[in-house]
């Protein structure tokens, strides 16, 4: 199972979520993979209102709420 949510958002989420209408490329430019991708030299059409230094940062921030909620996940599940 986290093996299947770590490919599909990527190729599929983050692949989709640009297409929405009006809003689309605005919630994209706060997307993880997205601003891997904005840092790493490409910005896949999406207007970011950052240059790529802040995209790192919102890279590390995604990271770090992960691993948080996965650290979280983890106690509540060894404490029952």
């Amino acid at each position: 199972m986290r093996s299947a949510t770590v490919t599909i958002w990527p190729i599929l989420i983050e692949g989709l979520v640009p297409s929405i209408p009006n809003v689309g490329k605005d919630i994209a430019s706060w997307l993880p993979f997205d601003n891997a991708t904005y840092f790493l030299g490409d910005s896949q059409g999406i207007p970011f209102a950052w240059n790529d230094d802040v995209a790192v940062l919102v890279l590390l921030v995604w990271a770090a709420a992960t691993f948080a909620a996965g650290l979280l996940i983890a106690r509540l599940r060894d404490t029952n």
